[in-house]
Order: C-alpha cells, then sequence, then structure tokens
C-alpha cells in the first residue's frame, strides 16, 4: 500500500479549461457517490484517524477505509455487491452515516501527477492533485499550479468543508440532513 498525498483547489471555468488543455485523459468522467459513516459524526476523523465510507463510481460498489498517516493517506478498499450491503455492514460494527458526496469525477494525469477534476454537488468545481513523495514532486505541482494559473490557498476535505458550512448555516444543515436520511433510506431498498 502506498502512502497517497494530495492537494485540493477550487476551481474556475477558465482554470478547467486550463487543466483540461494541460493534462491527458485517463479515465472519463463519470457520477461518484460516497457515503461516510463513524462513531463520533464530522469528529471521527480526528478521533479515531480513519474514515470509513462506501463508495459507487460506475458499475463498481466498494467499502474503503482511509487512514491520516502524517501528512497523507494510506487506503484500503473491498468490493460488495450493493451500497444497501455497505450500509448494513457498517451499521452492524455501530457506526452512523454523517455525510454524503455526490460528484462528477474525472480522472487525467499531468507527468507523475494525478489530477482529479471533481464537480461537487453543493460545493463547487475542484482540483485534487495526487502524488507519492519524490524528488520531482513538489516541481511537478508548482509547474502544474503555474500553467493553470492556481495561486489561491489549499482547501480543506470535502467533509471538513461540508461541516463548516453546516456550522454557518442551519438552512444548509437541515437540508443536507434531510437529503443524507433520504439517501440512506433508497439505498436500503436497493438490491
Amino acid at each position: 500500500m502506498n502512502i497517497e498525498k494530495e492537494q485540493r483547489y477550487l476551481i474556475d471555468d477558465s482554470q478547467y479549461q486550463l487543466i483540461l488543455k494541460n493534462t491527458t485523459p485517463v479515465d472519463p468522467e463519470c457520477d461518484t457517490l460516497d457515503i461516510t459513516f463513524g462513531y463520533e459524526g464530522f469528529n471521527s476523523l480526528n478521533q479515531y484517524g480513519f474514515v470509513c465510507r462506501i463508495r459507487q463510481k460506475k458499475n463498481k460498489t466498494v467499502l474503503e477505509v482511509k487512514k491520516k498517516m502524517n501528512e497523507g493517506w494510506l487506503e484500503q478498499e473491498v468490493k460488495i455487491n450493493s451500497i444497501s450491503e455497505g450500509i448494513n455492514f457498517y451499521t452492524l460494527l455501530n457506526m452512523k452515516p454523517y455525510m454524503f458526496l455526490k460528484k462528477k469525477r474525472e480522472i487525467r494525469q499531468f507527468k507523475n501527477l494525478k489530477i482529479f477534476l471533481d464537480k461537487v454537488d453543493l460545493l463547487g468545481c475542484f482540483v485534487e492533485i495526487e502524488y507519492q513523495d519524490s524528488i520531482h514532486s513538489k516541481e511537478e505541482i508548482q509547474a502544474f499550479k503555474k500553467i493553470v494559473k492556481i495561486d489561491s490557498p489549499e482547501e480543506d476535505l470535502y467533509g471538513n468543508i461540508i461541516m463548516k458550512k453546516m456550522q454557518e448555516d442551519l438552512g444548509f444543515k437541515n437540508n443536507f440532513e434531510k437529503n443524507l436520511t433520504n439517501l440512506i433510506n433508497e439505498k436500503k431498498e436497493e438490491i
């Protein structure tokens, strides 16, 4: 297992177009759904050091565990047949769903960097730069950011962005929690 490191930036349409122009396609855009479970809701990562989620992408559904390691992540996944199977699995461990993320994700390449273009419901458009530690990683990241004109500060994890919005906007919080409940109930019924 490799430790994955990533940087995330909010981007606008012109930056999106520059990324398309200056990177090589790896995987075309597809819908991705993540449902995150934990013992302490949004505090689960800080409390336990890992995130458990169900991810559905294309025709593949997996259980994933992402463990925070210093500056990166260690990941492991197991294929399952359905989201309802994953809900049942985490529920048996007394974990509760606290977050969902719907996005359209496209994977691209810039030198040795994996570039994820994410159109995230409720949050906007982001680029995630994934890399492994190497002598050239920092140089490649700087070159990429210069070419696509990224000079904004690095963004937090999507879960932390959503958590902050929920703390600041009661309407957003109520709507988000209602949508999560509806999503879980809908997916429990699927076979």
